[in-house]
């Protein structure tokens, strides 16, 4: 029900005091949304961490410094896209003609996203996540040290695979219906065998759904 709130429009338009409260306010709640749409899609990775890190305080730990090096990635992406998003709006605000054609950036969003499910290195990494569980099970190494960079180097593989979809997030707000939309197209993306096949039709709809942001603000107008 807070949702409003914490939404980046909110944050960059409203009265929330200095710039970097608002960032902390929106990476707070970005990484919330990350826990809520990505772990789902990651149980397989954590449950083998713990079957090479033996006793409970060991798993316990393994899983913490790998999800700490997991978060960072994302928060560091959130972070950088609110703050992509308030120039944004800044140049909206200075030039007037992008102002008033606003779906402009909704548009190009849309457009983005969608061409980058439909090259190869949208697959590429959608295969690497994919048997990210098996390097761990083939390399055991249940240290801080180890696990947080396992945690990093899972977080940007991911993040090469599912930055665009997660960037429709940033567009559209923390809004519950994308947010469960989304992550079963990613959980499907990476569970289904034909999960880049997935990701290809997704990315066509996309970049189909571009024009017609003009067409609904054309008709509106």
């Amino acid at each position: 029900g807070t949702s409003a709130a914490t939404d980046h429009h909110a944050l960059i338009e409203g009265d929330h005091g200095p710039w970097l409260l608002s960032l902390a306010i929106f990476t707070s709640f970005w990484l919330v949304m990350v826990a809520a749409m990505m772990l789902p899609a990651n149980m397989n990775i954590l449950a083998a961490l713990g079957s090479v890190a033996p006793g409970a305080r060991s798993r316990a730990l393994a899983t913490g410094t790998f999800l700490a090096g997991y978060a960072l990635v994302w928060a560091s992406f959130g972070a950088g896209a609110f703050a992509a998003d308030t120039a944004v709006h800044a140049l909206a605000y200075q030039w007037h003609w992008l102002h008033e054609h606003e779906w402009i950036i909704l548009a190009t969003t849309l457009a983005t996203v969608g061409l980058y499910q439909l090259i190869p290195t949208k697959r590429r990494y959608l295969e690497r996540c994919r048997h990210q569980t098996d390097y761990i099970s083939r390399h055991p190494d249940d240290t801080p040290s180890a696990t947080l960079l396992q945690g990093l180097h899972y977080g940007k593989c991911e993040l090469a695979c599912c930055w665009a979809p997660m960037l429709l997030m940033v567009a559209v707000g923390h809004h519950l219906v994308w947010m469960l939309l989304l992550a079963g197209v990613m959980l499907a993306e990476k569970c289904f065998t034909r999960g880049v096949l997935l990701a290809r039709l997704v990315g066509a709809a996309l970049v189909l759904c571009s024009p017609l942001v003009f067409l609904v603000d054309y008709c509106c107008h």
